[in-house]
C-alpha cells in the first residue's frame, strides 16, 4: 500500500484507525507521513492516542515517549487537534472507549477525518472489539517485520511482540508493513 492508495482508501471514510505495537519510532514518522498527505486532500484532521491521564504509567506501556513530545509539537504547529480515549480496564472498555472517540468527533466539523493510533487488538474487525462500535472506519494494521518496541516496561524484539499478538491479517481493511522498528525512548525507566 502507498499513501496515495490509502488516501483513496479513506476518502469517504470518517475515522482511520491505526493499529499498532505500542513503542516504535516508525509508528510516529508514519503518522507523519499519513498526516501530510492526507492534509493534500484538503481534508479536517484530528489525532486521537490511546492515552489516559495516568502518563508516569503509560510511559512503561509505550504509548507515550520524548519521541511523541517532539510529535505532539509539530501538531501544535500544524494546529493540528489532538485527543485521547484511553479508559480504565473494565469489561466494557472498548465500547467506552468507543465513546470517547465519537464524544470528541462530534466536536468536529463532517469533513473532518480522525486518525486513531491504538493497539493493533482494537482496530481489528471482530465484534466487541473498539473498532465494532464506530461508523464508517478504515482500519489499517501496521505489520513491523524486524527490529525492537518498547512495550511492558521494556525492550522487545517485535517478532516476540508479533507472535504474542498472533494477528490475522483478514480482520483489518489493510496491512502497511513496517521493515524494520527501532524503540521509543520511555520518558521515565
Amino acid at each position: 500500500m502507498t499513501l496515495n492508495e490509502l488516501a483513496i482508501k479513506t476518502k469517504d471514510k470518517q475515522i482511520l484507525i491505526i493499529g499498532e505495537l505500542h513503542g516504535s519510532v516508525q509508528t510516529l514518522k508514519l503518522l507523519k507521513k499519513i498526516i501530510i498527505r492526507m492534509q493534500k486532500e484538503k481534508r479536517m484532521l484530528a489525532i486521537g492516542f490511546e492515552w489516559s491521564e495516568k502518563m508516569p504509567l503509560m510511559t512503561r506501556t509505550g504509548k507515550f515517549s520524548w519521541e511523541h513530545l517532539t510529535f505532539i509539537q509539530w501538531l501544535k504547529k500544524k494546529q493540528i487537534p489532538i485527543f485521547s480515549f484511553d479508559v480504565k480496564q473494565t469489561k466494557n472498555r472498548e465500547k467506552e472507549m468507543a465513546h470517547q472517540i465519537l464524544f470528541f468527533q462530534k466536536r468536529m466539523s463532517k469533513n473532518c477525518l480522525l486518525i486513531i493510533l491504538t493497539g493493533n487488538q482494537h482496530a481489528k474487525r471482530q465484534q466487541g472489539q473498539m473498532i465494532s462500535y464506530l461508523p464508517n472506519t478504515f482500519s489499517l494494521l501496521l505489520n513491523y517485520k524486524a527490529g525492537y518496541i518498547f512495550a511492558n516496561g521494556k525492550k522487545l524484539n517485535v517478532k516476540q511482540a508479533n507472535s504474542l499478538k498472533n494477528e490475522n491479517h483478514q480482520f483489518y481493511d489493510d496491512v502497511w508493513t513496517i521493515l524494520y522498528s527501532n524503540a521509543i525512548i520511555p520518558l521515565f525507566k
